[in-house]
């Protein structure tokens, strides 16, 4: 026995309304709320230009790097939460970024959110 948890798998995501792939790692997912927690990486220069929200409710911590998102800079060791349909606009990690993230269930885009709060 190694003394080791259970190896990560990692695999390729495209998050929505992005074109640079990040590397997740699903931690666990509750197959009746869909609560789902993973690590993810985000390489240099990932960027979402699109203002998109969520439908649940989101937290998340950095592990490593920086996260811009909606005018704000993140940087590791704090805990942030987004409640579900907030509008995230303008999010960049220009050094790359390792994140934590819990969703409160299936997190499914809901851009047209965004566009609803904005008028």
């Amino acid at each position: 026995m190694s003394g080791r948890g259970p190896e990560l798998r990692w695999r390729t995501f495209l998050m929505p309304f992005t074109d640079t792939p990040v590397r997740l790692a699903r931690l666990r997912r509750d197959s009746v709320t869909t609560a789902t927690a993973a690590l993810v990486r985000f390489p240099p220069g990932w960027s979402r230009t699109a203002c998109v929200a969520y439908a649940s409710d989101e937290e998340f911590m950095l592990l490593s790097g920086e996260l811009r998102m909606s005018g704000q800079v993140h940087r590791p060791g704090v805990r942030v939460r987004v409640p579900g349909g907030t509008p995230r606009r303008a999010s960049s990690t220009p050094r790359g970024a390792v994140a934590v993230a819990w969703f409160t269930g299936d997190p499914g885009v809901v851009e047209r959110l965004c566009r609803a709060r904005e008028t």
